[in-house]
């Protein structure tokens, strides 16, 4: 499984990244150091974290799919302080 760090002690410039991009989508750096970010950093996850996960990871890339995986990243993350696990903290909404 790939390293995770937090973007808030993370050297970005390396990577052509900025704070308020880490802060708008999640950000994900593969092996080849190409960006990928929101809904395309997820199925690129996915897609490399074996198992049958790839196959959900691929199925976000389809046509039709796609833009239906950004609707529901976007409402996952406005809505993830009310999801189970979710705090206070989750709530990007007072950070804009």
């Amino acid at each position: 499984m790939p390293a995770v760090t937090p973007y808030q002690t993370t050297d970005l410039e390396p990577f052509g990244l900025t704070a308020e991009q880490c802060e708008r989508a999640v950000q994900y750096i593969a092996a080849d150091r190409r960006v990928f970010a929101a809904e395309d950093a997820v199925s690129t996850l996915l897609r490399g974290a074996g198992r049958g996960w790839w196959v959900l990871g691929s199925l976000m890339r389809l046509p039709g799919v796609h833009w239906l995986s950004g609707v529901a990243y976007r409402w996952v993350a406005r809505n993830r302080h009310r999801l189970p696990g979710g705090t206070p903290a989750c709530d990007v909404r007072s950070r804009t």
